[in-house]
């Protein structure tokens, strides 16, 4: 490989001057820049005038990205459970003697009417925070 096209190096650039490319591929980008010094002038410019990103940077905005998404995942599971509960509830029943003995809707209609209303806000929060989940 005496000559290699310029999409090698293209590729081996941000390498070379990170100082992490293998010796082999140092040599070859050397190797290339003395034989294309217009190229090797532009590439040294571009280098100069870029902004640094340490590898530790991107892998660390990274885990914050997971993290975040498993904390959504979290809230919504919990959420979810609260208005699956609360939506189900308020059909409480009793049966004593073969017949209905409290139903909750029947005999208790305010606490029917909060659980239900817990379970709709709930519900509200699940979706909302599923859109949020999937958009960003």
């Amino acid at each position: 490989m005496t000559n290699p096209h310029e999409d090698i190096i293209l590729d081996l650039v941000p390498l070379y001057f990170a100082g992490e490319a293998s010796a082999a591929s140092r040599d070859l980008v050397e190797t290339y820049f003395s034989a294309h010094p217009p190229f090797a002038k532009a590439m040294r410019a571009a280098q100069v005038n870029s902004v640094p990103v340490s590898a530790n940077a991107s892998a660390n905005g990274g885990m914050v990205a997971i993290k975040r998404i498993q904390s959504q995942l979290r809230w919504r599971a919990s959420l979810m459970a609260i208005a699956i509960f609360c939506s189900i509830l308020p059909f409480t029943i009793i049966f004593e003697n073969n017949h209905v003995r409290y139903f909750m809707w029947r005999d208790s209609l305010a606490t029917a009417l909060f659980y239900s209303g817990v379970a709709a806000i709930a519900w509200i929060a699940v979706f909302v925070l599923s859109r949020r989940t999937n958009t960003s």
